[in-house]
């Protein structure tokens, strides 16, 4: 996993700033976070995975007419799963691929539909009625791309805050704090009675390492792969940001991880 430290231990799972340094910051330099955020810059425009969807996907669109073109149907590349709508494209909805799965072998979740804010958290409640350790959760759109609105519920409020934000379908479901998250890539080709597992791909979550009088921003800026996303890490801290973990304390800056 991904970390900074003033110390070499690491950890993983979802971990709070707490306990916190009684040592004060003494601040990072005008110079020095300047030169963090132009390293960010170049890294984003060098990184492929940082580039807006359109960027990425558009040069498949040539391939894909072709592919087309020779099958003698437009939508010949969405027959790779058949058993998802589209093949999974784009539009697919979580719950129903989850309930493809064996009940034992998922986590439990539920969807819930779209309605008021009041429905949707009497829905929430009933979820969690039946949950053994009810927080924290996560929720997530049902449709949805590249880990967009998923988030780590912890109280009513901040669920209810959730639902007046996301009006449409929503998922909600145990959390797993890990400490691994593979994607497993599983091919099977037309005719063939079983497939093969063609890739493993191990997700590293954004962690940072206190140093005992960095803050969380500090620490960021000074990581070489999270200041790339250090805007969108120090939105979600807010006034968090700066929280001076103890030295070796390790802290989360997200909940999940997406392969695209």
């Amino acid at each position: 996993m991904s970390t900074l430290t003033g110390s070499p231990a690491a950890a993983s799972g979802p971990q709070s700033p707490h306990p916190v340094s009684n040592v004060r910051s003494d601040g990072m330099s005008r110079r020095e976070l300047l030169g963090h955020k132009l390293r960010s810059r170049i890294g984003r425009l060098t990184g492929w995975e940082f580039w807006p969807a359109w960027a990425v996907y558009a040069p498949l669109l040539p391939w894909l007419a072709w592919y087309a073109l020779r099958s003698g149907h437009p939508l010949a590349a969405t027959a790779i799963n058949p058993a998802i709508p589209l093949g999974g494209l784009v539009g697919e909805s979580k719950s129903q691929i989850l309930a493809l799965f064996p009940p034992d072998s998922v986590l439990h979740y539920a969807l819930i539909a779209p309605g008021t804010p009041a429905q949707r958290l009497d829905a929430f409640h009933e979820f969690l009625r039946h949950t053994p350790e009810p927080y924290p959760v996560i929720l997530k759109p049902d449709v949805g791309e590249r880990g967009t609105a998923v988030r780590l519920i912890s109280d009513a409020g901040a669920a209810a805050r959730y639902f007046h934000d996301q009006t449409g379908p929503v998922i909600i479901q145990r959390y797993h704090p890990g400490p691994c998250e593979v994607g497993v890539f599983y091919i099977r080709l037309p005719g063939e009675a079983s497939g093969r597992i063609f890739s493993v791909t191990a997700k590293r979550f954004p962690i940072v390492i206190g140093d005992g009088h960095s803050t969380l921003a500090e620490l960021i800026w000074r990581h070489p792969r999270l200041r790339l996303q250090a805007r969108t890490f120090l939105n979600r801290l807010g006034a968090g940001a700066d929280t001076i973990p103890a030295s070796g304390q390790p802290t989360r800056q997200a909940q999940s991880e997406t392969v695209s």
